[in-house]
């Protein structure tokens, strides 16, 4: 799922842009921010959810580290869809409200979404006292995951 929401999100890249001097039409070549995007996406998704493992076992939870990667991994799934949704609205060019308002609403389902199955799992190796303190850092992890998909979506 890392792979397919780092791959999606990199080609999301800067298109060239059209300026017209002296009658002449130019184009203009943007950087490529295919390779620091997928770095990022990638790096986020696995120190996020090393993050949030270390947390869940600091609270007392009893979790392996490798088996919570993975679950928070296979619920990065909704995140992936809102991006494969997001990135095709945002690449028709479509800026006007109903597109934004589509891609907030794919984008925040597949938060809530995301959230809420990470911490069906979590809820299950904290202890209920415990649960606010697990769920903060896995709500920031997602979120920054679907801020990202917000930012890389936008035409």
């Amino acid at each position: 799922m890392c792979l397919v929401l780092a791959i999606t999100l990199s080609m999301g890249t800067s298109q060239p842009e059209e300026v017209v001097v002296k009658g002449k039409t130019i184009k203009l070549h943007g950087e490529d921010e295919s390779a620091p995007v997928f770095a990022a996406v990638f790096v986020i998704v696995w120190c996020g959810a090393a993050v949030v493992t270390i947390n869940a076992v600091l609270l007392g939870g009893t979790v392996s580290f490798f088996q919570s990667i993975c679950v928070l991994g296979y619920c990065v799934f909704p995140l992936t869809v809102s991006a494969l949704v997001s990135m095709g609205v945002g690449w028709t060019g479509c800026a006007s409200n109903v597109c934004l308002a589509a891609r907030l609403l794919t984008t925040g389902v597949g938060l809530v979404w995301s959230t809420k199955a990470s911490m069906g799992f979590l809820d299950e190796v904290v202890s209920p006292k415990r649960s606010a303190l697990a769920a903060y850092p896995v709500y920031l992890f997602y979120a920054a995951i679907a801020w990202i998909i917000l930012i890389r979506s936008s035409p």
